[in-house]
């Protein structure tokens, strides 16, 4: 129930992040709907891993240099979720800010599977260069 609640608590930051750095570049920097939600995505997974790594699945041995690959690729899936969820919900009338946010929380219960059972899986093995 703690890694729940931290994982819950960090998507909870980075969906934050996302949609703060959404409206900066779509609304006071003009970039289009789709790439501005790109963008923000990806700042906010680099801080989602590295929170993550270190607090929810610090108790999980995993090196970092993998488990980003995969956290990276996990992310990506949620991504494709999100922005499907963005164009078919401005698509049909709904502010992008909102829509962005409700993508968001559609790839949530993707990121949360894949993270505890391929990113940070229980029965990682420990290694030397874990960090």
């Amino acid at each position: 129930m703690r890694t729940l609640a931290r994982f819950g608590l960090v998507g909870a930051s980075g969906a934050t992040l996302n949609i703060a750095a959404f409206w900066l570049l779509s609304a006071a920097l003009g970039l289009p709907a789709v790439l501005a939600a790109a963008c923000a995505f990806e700042l906010a997974l680099a801080s989602n891993f590295a929170l993550n790594h270190r607090w929810t699945f610090a108790t999980r041995a995993s090196f970092w240099p993998t488990a980003f690959a995969r956290y990276q690729v996990t992310a990506l899936g949620g991504l494709v979720l999100q922005l499907l969820t963005l164009h078919a919900l401005t698509a049909m009338g709904l502010p992008p800010v909102l829509a962005n946010a409700v993508g968001i929380e559609a790839a949530m219960g993707w990121n949360l599977t894949t993270s505890l059972r391929w990113t940070w899986p229980v029965n990682a093995q420990p290694s030397a260069a874990a960090a």
